[in-house]
């Protein structure tokens, strides 16, 4: 890996880029003063941000860590990958993103050949669940806190089973992330106390006005953090023709915004995958970038806090200490822009390089001059 020393660039510190130079010193982000011996890299005046964090991804090779890669994502935050062999397989690559993962999530009924062991019927199979992911060593627990879109009148986790999942988790440690895109299910994750909501209702189901601003003024007071996946709850909405009533990405773009207004923590996730029973296959990489700009143009945040919601947020949520800030002693994930994502979000996809544990890349067949 070598030492660098990153000259004539603009870094981002959280809040504004500053002009700067960055060393980096094997995997890590090294002593700025620590300049002898480094081989010199010219930014060119570019933006350098903390490597891109993806937090709702589903990962089945290697070469969509690639992709991801190429795309300026250095982790991935699995929601749910199985059999274990596959997910252990694809960790630990070198020069490809981290992965963290919560292996198998937790669903009373699901379409789908899942293996028995995902079912949760009571408290006692949410403990064992719980149990079972612990020991193969997942990073946290998810849950699908909606009930099955089919067929009609399907039930859910019932709200004992979801309360002991969350307090399994706690007890070994981890965080809980509930897949909600209906009233119901996010209604239930809040009850029950899960840590993170993953998707954003595309039908009201809090009876909107007061009873969605109680729900949302909920979230902030215990502090519950958002992944909406706009680009997800989009193109699910409209893979049907027609809709069901009510059905419309509006809904969830105009909840987001209520959210980020009011202060809940917002994280960037895009929920690509490949799978044939999902309702849209968000694209792994360059979706993340897609997300950006549905934060900014159709969720209200600004440039920065949609580059936040991809950089700073997602390991103070989801417990990645060493990652995020472009500071001495963080692990050296860095992506170099040629232009400032804080004048405008777009510019996150004018990558120039990638940094991963401080191995350097350049975008390379995955990207595309129309990406730029």
């Amino acid at each position: 890996m070598g030492k660098y020393n990153v000259v004539h660039v603009n870094i981002f510190d959280g809040w504004k880029f500053k002009n700067d130079h960055v060393i980096v010193n094997g995997d890590k982000i090294g002593e700025n003063k620590d300049a002898a011996g480094c081989e010199p890299i010219n930014g060119n005046g570019g933006f350098l941000i903390p490597g891109l964090i993806d937090s709702h991804v589903h990962v089945s090779c290697k070469e969509e860590l690639e992709t991801m890669r190429d795309y300026g994502i250095t982790t991935a935050l699995d929601m749910e990958c199985w059999p274990l062999e596959k997910l252990n397989s694809l960790r630990g690559q070198d020069g490809l993103p981290t992965i963290r993962s919560a292996g198998l999530a937790a669903q009373y009924q699901r379409l789908g050949e899942w293996p028995p062991e995902s079912k949760v019927e009571t408290p006692q199979d949410a403990h064992m669940f719980v149990a079972q992911r612990a020991s193969e060593g997942v990073d946290y627990i998810k849950i699908i806190s909606d009930p099955p879109p089919f067929p009609p009148g399907a039930r859910g986790i019932d709200e004992a089973s979801m309360a002991e999942l969350v307090n399994c988790a706690k007890i070994h440690g981890m965080k809980t992330i509930a897949h909600a895109t209906e009233g119901i299910g996010f209604t239930l994750a809040l009850k029950t106390g899960v840590d993170i909501i993953t998707h954003a209702p595309l039908v009201p189901g809090l009876d909107g006005g007061q009873a969605e601003q109680n729900a949302i003024e909920h979230m902030l007071a215990t502090k519950r953090v958002a992944v909406p996946t706009l680009v997800m709850m989009k193109g699910t909405a409209e893979s049907f023709n027609p809709p069901p009533p009510g059905m419309k990405y509006e809904n969830a773009a105009e909840s987001v915004a209520n959210m980020h207004k009011i202060g809940v923590p917002i994280l960037a996730g895009t929920d690509c995958n490949v799978e044939d029973n999902a309702p849209c296959q968000p694209k792994h990489g360059s979706d993340l970038h897609t997300e950006l700009k549905m934060l900014v143009d159709d969720a209200g945040l600004s440039n920065v806090a949609a580059l936040r919601a991809a950089t700073v947020l997602p390991p103070q949520y989801f417990d990645l200490p060493d990652r995020g800030v472009l500071e001495k002693g963080y692990r050296a994930d860095m992506v170099l822009l040629a232009g400032d994502p804080t004048k405008d979000i777009s510019n996150t996809r004018k990558i120039e390089r990638i940094w991963i544990g401080g191995q350097m890349f350049k975008p390379s067949k995955h990207w595309s001059e129309t990406d730029k």
